[in-house]
């Protein structure tokens, strides 16, 4: 167990390597995102926003699956990403036969190299979630029914979303 921080280090500092990947890539997952939001956000919130009374379980609703939406993106893109840029590069260099040929357990390697993967992930995914719903609380919410966020908004987005995608790392 003690060896899943250097190989974690090691691995992530090998993702990051790829400077123009990653940047690439983050850029495209955030367009993308940005798109859906405010695409959804045209489409459903601005006109129960316009309307006398709007309805602010709906709003909750549509604000809920939009912060969701964007917050899987940015997990999903980078996780298989990071994944297959990771696995093709360590094939194509003989590193994964060094790391089974160290004295280390296969589980060690494996926990390590999955969380590398992971963790930038969920920072970018989580990071989309939290530009979505602040952004559309500052754009639409925040002058007619304040700033609005549920329990189950903030567990969906910044707590289910991630341990979702931990599992399919792992």
């Amino acid at each position: 167990m003690a060896n899943i921080g250097i190989i974690l280090t090691a691995s992530i500092k090998n993702n990051l390597r790829a400077k123009s990947l990653v940047i690439g890539f983050t850029a495209i997952s955030l367009f993308i995102a940005a798109g859906l939001v405010i695409f959804f956000s045209v489409v459903f919130i601005n006109p129960l926003i316009q309307t006398e009374s709007p309805d602010k379980a709906e709003l909750e609703m549509y604000l809920g699956l939009i912060t969701y939406t964007a917050c899987i993106i940015g997990l999903g893109v980078n996780l298989n990403v990071f994944s297959f840029q990771s696995m093709a590069k360590e094939k194509s260099r003989g590193n994964m036969e060094s790391l089974l040929a160290a004295p280390l357990k296969v589980k060690d390697i494996w926990a390590a190299k999955s969380l590398a993967v992971f963790i930038p992930g969920s920072a970018i995914g989580i990071l989309f979630g939290l530009i979505a719903l602040f952004s559309l609380n500052m754009i639409y919410f925040m002058q007619k029914t304040g700033f609005i966020i549920t329990a189950w908004m903030a567990v969906s987005c910044f707590i289910a979303a991630p341990l979702m995608y931990l599992c399919l790392t792992f």
